[in-house]
């Protein structure tokens, strides 16, 4: 599928409505295992996410979430049925590497204003806490180098008390400055943090020296391995694609 605007999807030849094919399995404590698969039983529904592009940015409209759908109980009668479509070809797989995992939080080293600013970019997503109001939209924006912004991003809240404003389905690139439009109140360093997120990878081994210069070049190669890994290497940052050769240039260090 391809979002408006000429989005990430476009450039991947993406076009026309949303397609999925999913075999899910599930494994009991006691052995017992249940496949769900998808076919013409399902129903579909607008969700409260409303756009959602690597490149363009991130729209929710928490006014229209449906609580309690991923349920038991829930009732579904004004979803709307899906349609059988042709497949997406290819092999259905799972995933043969390591699950990707929020790994930390890094915080910002100052705030002045709206703004909070990182001393060092890192693969994963915002996070703030709000204080809402039924109906404010909070927007997020960021600057990561000279020549290259994050996407906007825009929540739209839908009770009055706090909130934790975070894009969903979408690894970004963590910025060195966070914009927080649209508060009722003062952006504060406790509510506003960037998500670390990369392939839970195991570690081989540990590198310390007496030269402090070697353990800080050896702590950004090192971070910008797993800025790399995500299902597979790629480049977080701004392309968000997997080149072979990023794979290729930090496989000799990486393996």
């Amino acid at each position: 599928l391809s979002t408006p605007g000429r989005g990430f999807g476009e450039r991947h030849s993406g076009h026309g409505p949303p397609r999925l094919l999913a075999q899910i399995e599930i494994e009991s404590t006691d052995g017992r295992r249940q496949t769900i698969v998808t076919d013409e039983t399902w129903k579909w529904a607008r969700s409260e996410i409303t756009y959602n592009d690597f490149w363009l940015g991130y729209r929710e409209d928490r006014t229209l979430a449906k609580p309690g759908w991923d349920r038991p109980g829930y009732r579904d009668a004004r979803w709307r049925a899906v349609s059988l479509t042709q497949g997406l070809g290819g092999a259905l797989r799972s995933r043969i590497g390591p699950p990707v995992r929020v790994a930390g939080e890094l915080k910002p080293v100052r705030v002045e204003g709206n703004r909070a600013f990182f001393d060092v970019l890192t693969a994963g997503w915002p996070s703030v806490w709000v204080a809402g109001n039924t109906g404010q939209t909070v927007t997020i924006s960021g600057r990561c180098a000279k020549d290259y912004n994050l996407p906007e991003m825009s929540f739209r809240l839908a009770r009055e008390g706090p909130a934790v404003l975070e894009p969903r389905f979408m690894v970004l690139s963590g910025p060195l400055e966070l914009k927080v439009d649209g508060l009722s109140e003062p952006l504060t360093r406790d509510a506003v943090g960037i998500r670390m997120v990369h392939a839970d990878l195991e570690s081989a081994g540990t590198f310390h020296s007496s030269n402090p210069w070697l353990n800080q070049l050896h702590e950004v190669v090192l971070r910008t391995h797993l800025n790399y890994n995500l299902d597979h290497p790629l480049d977080p940052m701004r392309e968000k694609q997997g080149w072979t050769q990023d794979a290729q240039n930090m496989f000799e260090t990486a393996a």
